[in-house]
């Protein structure tokens, strides 16, 4: 009986201490993965601001206040065709590229700042100067914030004519539905610009 008893003390304080370091892990995974999710949603938005065109291709250099921000009948984000239009934009919580509300992304907030930058030292610039500077900020539920900044040229390799009609593809992700929990998101950009 004595046996019995230590055999079963012993396992309990086993599987205590296996919970224990269960639930540690289980905490480290959730802080990990919310870690992360700072960078993924700034880059997909900023990946998304930098494959439009330098100015409107329609009608360059207007915008609603000399020449930037959106032009008449650019209300939604699926409407924007270059990069000026994200001027001030923000959103909460985070949005898809058609403007369908991500849920699982709830407390979340995202914002896009645009400037003229100096082509020397990518400062401030307030007159055009062929080069701007936008970034992506993006607020996490805690507070905590993640930055990510681009540096789009008038004459980079996406405002050069092509011969055909193509998309060029900067941002590749995927996402993962099991069951009805959240939506798994991930991505990354492409250093070199794929045609599609």
């Amino acid at each position: 009986m004595v046996e019995v008893v230590v055999a079963t003390l012993l396992s309990g304080i086993v599987i205590i201490g296996s919970l224990e370091v269960m639930g540690g892990a289980i905490k480290t995974r959730t802080a990990s993965s919310q870690y992360a999710l700072g960078p993924m949603l700034a880059s997909e938005l900023l990946a998304e601001v930098m494959s439009k065109s330098y100015e409107d291709p329609e009608a360059p250099g207007t915008g609603s206040l000399f020449g930037v921000g959106k032009e008449s009948g650019e209300s939604a984000r699926s409407t924007f065709d270059d990069v000026d239009d994200y001027w001030n934009y923000s959103e909460s919580p985070p949005l898809d590229s058609n403007d369908q509300e991500m849920t699982q992304y709830s407390g979340w907030s995202r914002a896009v700042s645009w400037r003229y930058a100096k082509t020397g030292d990518t400062s401030f610039s307030f007159f055009p100067t062929g080069l701007t500077k936008v970034t992506v900020t993006v607020t996490a539920p805690d507070g905590s914030v993640t930055r990510r900044y681009g540096i789009r040229s008038k004459d980079g390799a996406l405002e050069q004519p092509v011969a055909i009609d193509s998309e060029i593809v900067t941002w590749v992700g995927a996402e993962l539905q099991i069951g009805a929990q959240g939506i798994a998101r991930a991505g990354i950009n492409l250093t070199n610009a794929a045609t599609d």
